[in-house]
C-alpha cells in the first residue's frame, strides 16, 4: 500500500528538516511526501531542488498565492489532489513522526477506518538542541525527562497494546504512535 505523507508547511525550514530527517529513517518504505506550503516563497522551491535527492521518497510541493492569511486547509485538500497514495497521512509543520509510524499506519489501515496519534510537547531548551543539532536520538525517554519534556505516556511506543474504541462512526480510533511536536 501506497502511502501519502502531507506536511502542513508555513515558512520554518529548521522544523521540516527534523520532520524529513524522522520520515528517512521510517520503517515502511513505500511512500512520498507532500510538502503543502500555506504561502508561495521562492526559497522552498529552492530547499525541494537542493535536498530531494537526499531522500528515499519522492517529494512533492504544493503551495498558494502569497500570504492570504491562515488557509491551511485549503492547501491540504490541494495536497490531497496531487497525492497518488493510496491512504492520507497528515503531519504538522511541527511533528516529528514516530521512526514506526507508517508502518503502524500501513499494518492497520482498512477502509472507513481512521487514526490519530499523540505528541509529546518538547520543551524549548529540547527543541533548540534538536534544531542545531539535528540529532533524532536526542526524542528519546532519558532526555524528554532531562529536558522536562510533558506528556511523556503520549511518546511511549508499545505495539503489542494498542487501545482501540469505536468512535460514532464506527471508525476505529487507535492510540499507538507519537508524534513529538514542540512549542
Amino acid at each position: 500500500m501506497k502511502i501519502s505523507v502531507i506536511i502542513a508547511f508555513y515558512k520554518n525550514f529548521p522544523f521540516l528538516d527534523l520532520i524529513l530527517a524522522g520520515l528517512q529513517r521510517q520503517g515502511y518504505a513505500d511512500f512520498e511526501v507532500i510538502i503543502a506550503e500555506d504561502d508561495h516563497v521562492a526559497a522552498t522551491l529552492d530547499y525541494i531542488k537542493k535536498r530531494s535527492a537526499e531522500y528515499p521518497f519522492a517529494l512533492k510541493h504544493v503551495n498558494q498565492e502569497e500570504d492570504l492569511g491562515f488557509r491551511k486547509n485549503e492547501i491540504l485538500n490541494k495536497a490531497i489532489a496531487r497525492s497518488s497514495g493510496d491512504f492520507l497521512v497528515f503531519l504538522d509543520g511541527d511533528c516529528i513522526p514516530h521512526k514506526h509510524l507508517l508502518k503502524e499506519y500501513a499494518a492497520l489501515a482498512r477502509e472507513g477506518i481512521a487514526f490519530y496519534g499523540r505528541r509529546v510537547m518538547v520543551s524549548e531548551s529540547l527543541t533548540n538542541r534538536l534544531i542545531s543539532t539535528g540529532n533524532l536520538r536526542l526524542l528519546s525517554l532519558f532526555y524528554h525527562v532531562k529536558y522536562g519534556s510533558r506528556r511523556l505516556e503520549d511518546g511511549i511506543y508499545l505495539p503489542f497494546f494498542r487501545k482501540k474504541r469505536l468512535g460514532g462512526s464506527g471508525a476505529v480510533i487507535g492510540e499507538y504512535y507519537a508524534n513529538i511536536s514542540w512549542k
